[in-house]
């Protein structure tokens, strides 16, 4: 016992910067913990303020787009819908088949909004269509408007395709919540 405590003597030095150092550990252990549980119960708070308020500035910033309210491709009455030349790009681009080929899938996409308006489901059909365009589906689109930046005198960018397959994608769905 005796030769226990000799030893315990010479290394107390190290015992102490030892135990200095677990307590250290600790301490900024508790802290670290205690302040990463909060940011994470906080995190889903955020995230469902911010993810709402995030898709209403892209929706705000898609819809005012100036060049996207030309008369070329669109009716200027109420509701607004595709006309003939409208109608002719939906085609071209691929727009018209990569709906009917996902019409399932983005209609799935809409009823999991809450839509209130026709208006709510016009605006969420540009909003998922911009969300889609990153998907491998969309590809061929894509490559169209990058092939063909003018159609009939009109740039065409990938908003402008966005807001045309939102309207025929708004009519399908409108279509089958009606059935």
């Amino acid at each position: 016992m005796i030769e226990f405590l000799k030893i315990i003597a010479e290394k107390s030095q190290v015992l102490l910067i030892i135990i200095f150092v677990a307590c250290l550990v600790w301490m900024f252990a508790k802290f670290y913990f205690t302040r990463f549980r909060k940011v994470e119960k906080e995190y889903n708070k955020v995230e469902k303020i911010v993810i709402p308020l995030l898709r209403k500035i892209i929706l705000f910033l898609v819809s005012s787009d100036k060049k996207l309210k030309s008369e070329i491709m669109f009716t200027s009455f109420s509701p607004v819908t595709l006309n003939k030349k409208g109608v002719e790009l939906l085609e071209k681009c691929g727009g018209k088949k990569y709906i009917d080929d996902n019409l399932e899938y983005l209609i799935s996409k809409l009823k999991s909004e809450v839509l209130k308006t026709k208006l709510d489901v016009h605006e969420h059909a540009k909003f998922i269509l911009l969300i889609e365009s990153d998907s491998d589906e969309f590809v061929p689109i894509k490559n169209y408007i990058y092939d063909n930046p003018k159609y009939i005198g009109l740039d065409i960018n990938l908003p402008m395709i966005v807001s045309v397959l939102a309207l025929y994608l708004r009519d399908k769905y409108l279509e089958s919540v009606e059935e």
